[in-house]
């Protein structure tokens, strides 16, 4: 898709994620960032980038509670700099 006056396209990094399909209101997605936050620090993951958010329910097709919106937060292994974990061989050098 071409860039446009409002709207910039950029292709996303491939990586793991740490996602949740939110059914609701976006009013309430502070609780679905919280719930990941805790997530990722719970299975020893950092976080390796901003999270995102995808809409799979456009607000103007659907009631609030009915929302669906999908949250990702791109995570790595917290130990991804020792030698015991080198990341997939399509990542080593």
């Amino acid at each position: 898709m071409p860039d446009t006056e409002r709207v910039t396209c950029q292709q996303l990094a491939a990586g793991t994620v740490a996602w949740v399909m939110h059914i609701g209101p976006h009013a309430e997605l502070w609780a679905v960032y919280w719930a990941i936050l805790v997530w990722i620090q719970e299975h020893e993951y950092d976080q390796h980038g901003p999270p995102r958010e995808v809409y799979r329910t456009h607000p103007a097709a659907s009631q609030a509670m009915s929302y669906r919106t999908e949250v990702q937060w791109p995570i790595r292994p917290r130990d991804w700099h020792s030698p015991q974990h080198q990341g997939p061989p399509y990542a080593r050098a």
